[in-house]
Order: C-alpha cells, then sequence, then structure tokens
C-alpha cells in the first residue's frame, strides 16, 4: 500500500510521467524498496534487490536516489491518507484479509468519525451550540517515552497539572 502511495505521488507531481511496460518494472521495485527502507526495520542490501528485481546494482541505486528527488524526499504518509487508500482498495477489488485487515477496520473507523465530525460542524452551523459528549479520552506523555490513555466522564471537569522536578 505504502509503495502504491509513493508511485501515486511521484505521478501526480509529474503528469508527464507516464506508466508503461518499460518502466513499470523500475517504478514498483524501486517505490517497494524505498517504502520497505522507509517502514521496516529490517530490510535488505540494494545488492540483494538488485539481483531479485535483476536490475545492476548502479541502476538500482541511480533509480533510487532519482525517485527521492522527484519526490522531493516526502515519503510520509498521514494514517488518514493510509486508510484511503486501503479502502480504495477495498472498493476497487473486494475484501482484504491477511495482515493488512486490521487496517481496514481502523480505515473503517476513522471514516465514521469524520463523518460524525462533519454532522458535528453541520449542527454547529446551524446554530445549536450544545454538545452531548459521553466521555473524554486524553492521550498524555508520561514522560518515560510511554503513554498515558484517562478516560473521563464528559460531565467531569478534568483538571491535569504536572510538576517536573529534575534532581541532579
Amino acid at each position: 500500500v505504502y509503495s502504491l502511495i509513493l508511485v501515486d505521488r511521484l505521478i501526480n507531481r509529474h503528469p508527464r510521467m507516464y506508466l508503461t511496460s518499460y518502466n513499470v518494472h523500475r517504478l514498483l521495485v524501486t517505490a517497494i524498496i524505498i517504502s520497505a527502507k522507509v517502514r521496516d526495520d529490517c530490510y535488505y542490501s540494494n545488492k540483494y534487490y538488485s539481483d531479485v528485481a535483476g536490475l545492476r546494482l548502479s541502476e538500482l541505486n541511480y533509480l533510487e536516489m532519482h525517485f527521492l528527488n522527484l519526490l522531493d524526499f516526502e515519503l510520509h504518509v498521514s494514517l488518514e491518507e493510509f486508510c484511503r487508500y486501503i479502502l480504495e482498495i477495498r472498493d476497487r477489488y473486494g475484501p482484504i484479509t491477511g495482515y493488512h485487515a486490521k487496517y481496514v477496520e481502523m480505515a473503517e473507523r476513522l471514516e465514521e468519525t469524520e463523518d460524525e465530525e462533519e454532522e458535528d460542524d453541520e449542527e454547529a452551523d446551524s446554530g445549536d451550540n450544545h454538545m452531548d459528549v459521553e466521555s473524554t479520552m486524553l492521550v498524555m506523555d508520561d514522560g518515560s517515552g510511554g503513554v498515558m490513555v484517562v478516560e473521563a466522564p464528559g460531565d467531569v471537569e478534568v483538571v491535569i497539572e504536572t510538576d517536573v522536578v529534575v534532581e541532579d
């Protein structure tokens, strides 16, 4: 999915670039390698990828740098963008199973949340300023690199004060 997003970005940024039977193999291989390097903790060397793809190492290195330059090294994919692509793939090609199935569920929940926010915005625009909140979720950094999640009922005012003490 990540590779698809990168290829799509490349084509959208450079509309005169076309996918052909002569370049699709190189574009896909390059996008997959870049995706693996960005997303995975462990990935293979370009020598390994060049052997698998049937390309010379020097060509693969060139393709990777050229691809990155054409994207201005903008490789971040937001959760919302990833979810849009997951849902588009599902809608075009049918159910997604296996590893990516969890992303379909997450994308559907995100889509429902966005729909609810749009409805809330429409209600707010209509002059109704009343908001019913059942609970409030707070996400806080606990200072040790972890995260605390606190749920409070909507009718409770939540005040959180933190004092940071640094000891020598």
